[in-house]
């Protein structure tokens, strides 16, 4: 039997802290970080609207899968290169802390997989 012994400050550190439209904290992890950059590249250089979408979203669901997940979306926010699409940032609350699951364009809101929770007037 093999343990991998990992120290909890490789594990957990932080990239990025954003203050949401509520002025709580959410954190992004360094590790998670690397995971989204593989998986969705334009995350990096749009990561403008990455912050945006989470500290002052245009709407706000409810993951219906997940109760500790919500999406936030940064509508019709891709500019030419991802025109008519919408910038999305999952984020989950566990423990008191909540960070971010990933975030990445997409074309529509899914609203049978989210209930609408908050939308900006």
């Amino acid at each position: 039997m093999y343990f991998i012994i990992v120290s909890m400050d490789k594990l957990f550190q932080i990239e990025h802290t954003f203050t949401d439209r509520n002025g709580i904290r959410i954190f992004w992890y360094k590790n998670g970080y690397k995971e989204v950059l593989i998986d969705h590249p334009e995350v990096g250089s749009h990561f403008e609207l990455v912050c945006k979408a989470i500290e002052n979203p245009d709407s706000i669901y409810q993951d219906v899968d997940n109760i500790n997940r919500v999406c936030n979306y940064l509508h019709n926010s891709g500019g030419y290169k991802y025109q008519n699409k919408h910038m999305k940032v999952v984020l989950e609350s566990a423990y008191g802390i909540i960070r971010v699951i990933t975030a990445y364009f997409c074309l529509n809101i899914k609203e049978k997989q989210e209930n609408l929770i908050w939308k900006k007037v």
